[in-house]
């Protein structure tokens, strides 16, 4: 019998923004690739407890590209999680 490897489901990105003067903001590109699914679901988590959750997002060419007007924004001096998850 041969035993197989679990597939990995989950990918996990911690994005920080540091600005020593506390004021700007950034809109952070984030592209995932050499994606295995079609279809995903993505968490952003952030340090009060917040989430947001969007669903459906589907592959191009293995890729989910989150850029433009998707960008993740990040206030001054934030960090937040990312957690892309495998649906389909």
């Amino acid at each position: 019998m041969l035993a197989r490897l679990p597939v990995r489901r989950k990918i996990v990105l911690i994005l920080t923004n540091y600005d020593q003067s506390g004021r700007n903001y950034e809109a952070v590109p984030v592209v995932f690739k050499n994606l295995v699914g079609t279809i995903y679901s993505l968490t952003k988590k952030y340090l009060d407890g917040r989430l947001e959750t969007m669903l459906n997002l589907q592959t191009i060419n293995r890729e989910i590209r989150l850029e433009g007007e998707k960008s993740i924004i990040m206030q001054a001096n934030t960090i937040i999680g990312l957690e892309l998850v495998k649906t389909q």
